[in-house]
């Protein structure tokens, strides 16, 4: 969403950050297997679905360490009231837009000051898409932040915070 809002009203944004954000087209590097079963299966215990989002969505041995922070997105997700139907509708359209490349084909890079973060351990945006975007982005910079997952801002916020921070503010 970020990147088309850029591209239709580049005059409205002075710096982008992304975080976690997948490539397009035939370049996508998908998530992993395990990500894609949890982003597609919604079937089953709907507590059990949660917990396993936040396992694949956390870097290894995240959720046993902080289990207060696991019982905290418990209860953000359970009071999100988002339907499963709507769920799924977002996993299908951000699917299609990954695999078939019809939205963004071989996209002129936005020339914007552009922070795309990541954690090397991301199974749900894997690291190589935000590599891929720096490289073509004239003005982007890559922060890779180890030991995070998909929620990097949640698992590691200082890091997280530090970089937008001084992002924003050079």
């Amino acid at each position: 969403i970020a990147i088309e809002a850029t591209r239709q009203n580049p005059a409205k944004v002075g710096k982008l950050i992304l975080a976690s954000t997948l490539y397009w087209g035939p370049k996508v590097v998908m998530p992993s297997q395990r990500a894609m079963e949890l982003l597609t299966n919604r079937s089953g215990d709907p507590m059990e679905l949660i917990r396993r989002g936040i396992e694949v969505s956390t870097a290894p041995g995240f959720a046993e360490g902080n289990p207060d922070v696991v019982e905290k997105l418990i209860e953000l997700r359970l009071k999100s009231n988002q339907p499963p139907e709507q769920y799924l509708r977002q996993s299908a359209a951000g699917g299609s837009y990954t695999m078939t490349g019809d939205h963004i084909t071989d996209p002129a890079p936005i020339d914007k000051p552009t922070l795309l973060t990541v954690g090397d351990a991301d199974e749900v945006a894997p690291p190589a898409n935000s590599e891929m975007i720096a490289e073509a982005w004239p003005n982007a910079q890559l922060l890779i932040i180890k030991g995070a997952g998909h929620l990097l801002n949640i698992e590691k916020p200082d890091e997280f915070n530090r970089a937008v921070i001084d992002f924003l503010k050079g």
